[in-house]
């Protein structure tokens, strides 16, 4: 994850959340319903925490000293640093949460594959993205060249997303899915949907395989 305009639009980014409070909370209804409870969650590409911090996690990682700053204000301790080189041991969480940050990254099998060394053992990742085949997906395409944060970006299908997943070694990908009219009709928080193809807004949740212990063996797992 390189810098990004991000870092000179923070406050831009952060506004864009009360603005389209809506959106907003459909998106942070879909993420909730595939977050379990945990013991030690780390948003990567946290942004201003406008999801670390109704999930409840309280750790995030940006590149962004500007997202940081105003992430803090949200009781959220910020870590400097990018996707593709996360600064955490090896199965020290046991959630590790990506919305809109998967089309940003110089590297998605390496962000997903430090994402599955820093997880425990039966520990979640989850991503939120906008789905390239989808209406909204579609329009952002059309737009990237007037937009202020889309220019750069590639977007993904949930069966792109599912395949790097699985490259990773993630385990039972699910899908649900949220943002089912266009934007400008969305005036109150939409119920999401199991499975992809017809909202917008798609949250995937894999995870990391339990390790097999052997009737010989009475060691336990390491959980750093």
């Amino acid at each position: 994850m390189k810098k990004t305009v991000y870092d000179d639009h923070a406050n831009h980014y952060d506004a864009w959340f009360e603005k389209n409070w809506a959106i907003y909370q459909s998106e942070l209804r879909a993420l909730k319903t595939l977050t379990s409870s945990f013991e030690k969650g780390l948003e990567i590409g946290m942004g201003t925490a406008r999801f670390a911090a109704p999930l409840g996690l309280r750790v995030g990682l940006d590149p962004s000293l500007s997202m940081i700053r105003i992430a803090t204000n949200r009781e959220i301790d910020g870590v400097k640093g990018i996707a593709e080189q996360l600064p955490f041991k090896d199965s020290s969480h046991d959630l590790c949460l990506m919305v809109t940050v998967i089309f940003l990254l110089s590297d998605v099998k390496a962000a997903f594959k430090e994402a599955y060394r820093i997880l425990k053992p039966g520990g979640s990742l989850i991503v939120g993205f906008v789905d390239k085949e989808s209406r909204l997906g579609k329009r952002y395409e059309r737009q990237k060249d007037e937009s202020t944060f889309y220019r750069v970006v590639h977007f993904f299908t949930p069966k792109e997303v599912r395949a790097e997943m699985e490259k990773a070694g993630f385990k039972d990908v699910v899908f649900v899915q949220t943002l089912f009219e266009s934007p400008e009709k969305i005036k109150a928080p939409e119920s999401p949907k199991k499975g992809h193809g017809e909202g917008s807004f798609v949250v995937a949740r894999g995870t990391k395989a339990r390790e097999k212990s052997s009737p010989h063996d009475p060691k336990t797992h390491n959980t750093l």
